[in-house]
């Protein structure tokens, strides 16, 4: 009685397990709506690239435009000393 009773629970296991494999229809391939996403997805990932790479370039621009300017207030400050001390 035990042997039919585990062979019985062995059998449902495996037709349970069976049955969901098979009733959840899986694919190798990707789904329309997988590939929408995927390719938004890249698309806005390569737009943020773009915009990096824009605000690098800008803020590499704004640092030279900084030493410059900087370079001019000390000069400026060295002049205004020179003036002060005649």
């Amino acid at each position: 009685m035990k042997k039919i009773k585990n062979a019985f629970i062995i059998l449902m296991l495996v037709v349970f397990t069976s049955s969901v494999f098979f009733s959840v229809g899986c694919t190798k391939y990707a789904s329309q709506d997988d590939l929408k996403t995927l390719d938004e997805v890249r698309q806005a990932a390569i737009s943020a690239e773009k915009e990096l790479d824009k605000v690098k370039s800008e803020r590499q621009q704004l640092e030279k435009e900084l030493v410059v300017k900087q370079q001019d207030l000390k000069n400026a400050e060295q002049e205004l000393e020179k003036v002060k001390n005649r």
